[in-house]
């Protein structure tokens, strides 16, 4: 993909860089926006004027160490992350200009103004499972040990990862099963969930015992509208090939498909929206992957790119009025 470097692809690479350092000029050198910018600020100051605390991650705490101002830290961690995603998407995808203008309008893109912790520890994660693939299993490692450095949760998705690859469901069984798991959600079967969290938690979380999560409970168009999507792009691939014979495919799929079964159970518990973002996000490959490749005709791929960067550019329209992520008012300094 990258052996012919013609003028061409240079000014492709060079359009990329503007866009990764433009992006991470706007997320990085805000000035408080996003709901949690006053908490980072506050981790960063503290993180400044004291030794290093084991409950930071090594590697969040070392690009905050080595930055005099929040707002330089927070640059820097978008930076990386932008950086690890483009580079992910440029080994899957022949196009990895449209990938980033994809990734652009994502949400994975917008949660930089707030979870930028977790953000840098799922593109780093992304990273690691693509350089596996393609077997450099030392910088994967590396990858790896840096995602959990910046979040101690992606530790649990190694495990979760490898399960999901062993998994043998067909599609269809794995869509009837999340269908499930939604209807069981929205009727309260799993509100017992925080209560025995509480119970065994002791002191430290018996206030989810008395919570009424009733009143937290959504309906998820979300989920709903992006599943829609997906189930509808994998029945094009399906349309063309019986089986997908092709393990990065299948990989993905299971990934992001066990991301839409904890969303299921996200729209009545929503702190678990969280942690399946953390397989959603995967579809940043996915789709880029499948909209250049020849998996999927040149018409459907023609068909579902305009269904799915309509669909993205009205989800971006909605996040940004509805202000989702608090990042207005907005304002800049470095």
């Amino acid at each position: 993909m990258m052996s012919n470097k013609s003028p061409y692809i240079y000014f492709k690479y060079y359009i990329a860089l503007l866009m990764l350092i433009s992006m991470s000029v706007v997320s990085g050198f805000r000035y408080y926006s996003g709901d949690d910018y006053i908490s980072y600020m506050n981790i960063h100051n503290y993180i400044i004027n004291n030794q290093y605390n084991y409950i930071f991650e090594p590697f969040f705490y070392f690009l905050n160490k080595i930055s005099n101002s929040f707002s330089i830290s927070s640059f820097l961690i978008t930076l990386i992350t932008n950086i690890c995603i483009f580079y992910a998407i440029l080994k899957v995808s022949n196009n990895s200009i449209l990938g980033l203008f994809l990734y652009v309008l994502s949400e994975f893109y917008l949660s930089q103004f707030n979870i930028i912790r977790q953000s840098l520890g799922n593109s780093l994660l992304i990273l690691s499972f693509v350089l596996f693939y393609y077997k450099n299993n030392t910088s994967s490692i590396i990858a790896f040990i840096l995602s959990v450095f910046s979040h101690y949760a992606m530790l649990i998705t190694a495990p979760i990862l490898f399960l999901i690859n062993k998994i043998k469901l067909k599609f269809y069984l794995f869509c009837l099963i999340i269908i499930i798991v939604y209807i069981f959600s929205q009727i309260g079967l799993f509100d017992f969930v925080y209560k025995i969290i509480g119970v065994l938690s002791f002191d430290k979380f018996s206030a989810y015992s008395e919570i009424d999560y009733s009143s937290m409970k959504t309906i998820g168009m979300k989920f709903i509208f992006n599943f829609i999507v997906f189930f509808f792009s994998v029945v094009l691939i399906k349309s063309k090939y019986k089986d997908y014979n092709n393990k990065l495919i299948e990989n993905l799929i299971k990934i992001i498909m066990f991301g839409f079964f904890l969303s299921a159970i996200g729209t009545s518990i929503p702190i678990i929206f969280r942690l399946s973002y953390v397989f959603l996000n995967f579809s940043y490959l996915y789709y880029p992957y499948i909209l250049t490749s020849n998996i999927l005709s040149k018409s459907n791929r023609i068909i579902f790119g305009c269904v799915l960067f309509t669909y993205e550019i009205l989800k971006l329209v909605y996040n940004l009025n509805a202000n989702i992520y608090g990042i207005f008012p907005y304002d800049f300094k470095i």
